[in-house]
């Protein structure tokens, strides 16, 4: 049911993800390595000038059999959880800016510690890299969690933690797990932090504007629409639009937050008084022998279009491919 409700963009990150972790573990059995061309490190950015890994890091997945392959299937899990939610809301395009985005401003906070603590404390984090979904998957986490501060997420069931301070309980436990602070995790939740003090940081604010996406989807592809790995590509103008930012102020406007597939009850919700209540893998589930959980939303229904958040509306693709003054859906199905 969780791959059902993964768009287009999302299938292709989620089922890319361990291809490319697969194959370049088959390529260093024969003996070629090039891994850390998609490794972020200060090696890799400082010492060759690798760019791009600060951009592209976050798909990468560095196989090595065993636990890594568990680790693996956990990633895709949470990605499937976290990620068809955010696609809807600004589509496919805009997702995977969103994304780029996302990866880089985490690797530059990676960087900035890593030269610190190399000076201060250990030569050999200078070759520390970071690369896998892991600050992804926990920095889309920490949002969705600071969106409701007031709520408190239980922890397993055993105890509850209030959201604003879950993101840096859930890397302490990780790190205490792996026996070392895990840097990456570290730069993925500060990244969080800061948009949720300085809601002027947040992503969808450096997005490009949705009539500019939607020319871009329509020189690309026209008025088809794309179906990539059995769901549709979402076009811009078929997004549902970006949630409200968060912020250290409270209230009950900001979306609850969603939190490993359950949605958590905001304030207003709740009569405006108290905080919510969460637990971690609760949901509605499924009934045995049914293909899909009750209330599932059809994968391949693109959702309703959505202002465009530079002014204006974007519409349907024309044979010039322009954007601005068009009417209707981009990817209405033919």
């Amino acid at each position: 049911p969780m791959w059902a409700e993964c768009p287009a963009l999302t299938r292709l990150v989620v089922a890319g993800y361990p291809t490319m972790g697969l194959s370049f573990a088959l390529m260093r059995g024969f003996g070629v390595s090039i891994d850390q061309v998609f490794s972020c490190s200060l090696y890799a950015v400082a010492g060759h000038f690798w760019l791009w890994t600060v951009a592209i890091s976050g798909f990468y997945h560095h196989f090595t059999g065993g636990m890594s392959f568990l680790m693996l299937l956990l990633e895709m899990y949470m990605a499937m959880q976290f990620m068809p939610k955010r696609e809807k809301e600004l589509g496919s395009l805009g997702f995977l800016v969103w994304l780029l985005l996302l990866t880089t401003r985490i690797n530059l906070l990676y960087l900035l510690l890593m030269a610190v603590l190399s000076k201060a404390w250990s030569p050999w984090l200078y070759f520390s890299s970071n690369a896998g979904m892991w600050p992804l998957i926990v920095a889309m986490m920490s949002m969705q969690l600071l969106a409701d501060p007031s709520s408190s997420t239980s922890f397993w069931g055993l105890f509850l933690i209030p959201n604003k301070w879950y993101p840096l309980f859930f890397i302490g436990i990780f790190s205490l797990f792996n026996g070392m602070v895990l840097w990456d995790m570290v730069a993925a939740t500060g990244v969080a932090y800061a948009v949720f003090f300085r809601p002027g940081l947040d992503l969808d604010r450096f997005l490009p504007q949705t009539a500019k996406l939607h020319a871009l989807e329509c020189r690309a592809c026209g008025n088809d629409t794309k179906v990539c790995l059995g769901a549709a590509w979402i076009g811009a103008a078929s997004a549902t639009g970006s949630a409200a930012s968060s912020g250290p102020s409270g209230g009950g406007s900001r979306p609850a937050a969603q939190v490993l597939g359950f949605q958590m009850p905001s304030r207003a919700s709740m009569g405006g008084g108290g905080s919510g209540k969460f637990t971690v893998f609760s949901g509605r589930g499924n009934r045995l022998g049914s293909d899909s959980p009750r209330g599932a939303e059809s994968p391949t229904a693109p959702p309703p279009p959505h202002p465009d958040r530079g002014g204006g509306a974007a519409g349907a693709c024309d044979d010039t491919g322009g954007g601005d003054e068009e009417t209707g859906r981009l990817m209405s199905p033919q």
